[in-house]
């Protein structure tokens, strides 16, 4: 409300009036700018792991190809051309559920390849929520943590007679539930935790940063864990699903 009278009201009533102005357009500029930082830091993140990942692929396909193991090289040209072509997702920022799943499953084919690992890969996803939309590399990051501290080679030497990694959706009214699980050796649920509180450097890749990325798109976003070792471990992200209204949609590719 402008105030157009001389006296001392309404001065201060437009000088509250102003003051409201300022402060709404200060706190949309640290908004843009925390988004902004979010998304730097994000595409940081991707660029550093990429490459590494990248060089090390194609440095098995020349070792393979040197080697006459033409069969190998293919199947992993193969899978490593899958995996590009999911999580370039056309350049969009959001992907769908079914897309999440194959970008995973070809990152497990890579590994098992690199490695002579002999890791399953299964998903457990309702047909109707393979369309389901969330942010971009969000479970594959957490598959990454299944094999790497989940399958370590000196811990699973008869103890696992099938590695098994498995990705579960379901919904419960208004929540829906994410579930990375794993039959290794189990997960250091203290150390999870404070990956998750603190977002500094850890061994347990992108927790953090994907529950940022969950709570940018969800309400209600919570990261839990269970663990009971070389039966059955668990990342679990439960949020408010609300339909699936995007901001952009993904195309299934």
């Amino acid at each position: 409300e402008e105030f157009n009278g001389k006296d001392e009201i309404s001065t201060l009533g437009n000088a509250i009036n102003a003051m409201q102005t300022t402060i709404t357009t200060q706190i949309g500029t640290i908004k843009e700018a925390e988004q902004e930082k979010y998304n730097l830091h994000v595409q940081l993140i991707t660029e550093q792991i990429k490459p590494h990942f990248i060089y090390n692929t194609f440095e098995y396909i020349n070792t393979e190809i040197t080697n006459n193991h033409m069969k190998n090289a293919s199947a992993m040209v193969l899978a490593f051309s899958e995996y590009l072509r999911l999580g370039l997702n056309n350049g969009l920022e959001l992907s769908t559920l079914e897309n999440e799943i194959e970008y995973s499953r070809a990152y497990v084919k890579i590994m098992n390849l690199r490695f002579n690992q002999y890791i399953a890969f299964t998903a457990q996803i309702p047909r109707q929520f393979l369309s389901f939309h969330l942010p971009k590399i969000c479970i594959q990051p957490l598959v990454e943590n299944s094999i790497r501290h989940g399958f370590p080679p000196d811990s699973i030497l008869g103890a696992i007679d099938q590695p098994v990694i498995t990705i579960s959706f379901s919904l419960n009214g208004d929540t829906a539930m994410l579930v990375v699980s794993d039959n290794g050796v189990g997960i250091d649920v203290n150390k999870a935790t404070e990956a998750m509180k603190n977002n500094t450097p850890s061994p347990h890749i992108g927790l953090s940063n994907i529950y940022r990325r969950f709570s940018l798109m969800f309400s209600d976003v919570t990261v839990s864990f269970r663990t009971n070792p070389f039966l059955q471990n668990d990342i679990i992200f439960s949020f408010k699903w609300a339909g699936n209204e995007t901001r952009e949609k993904p195309t299934n590719q």
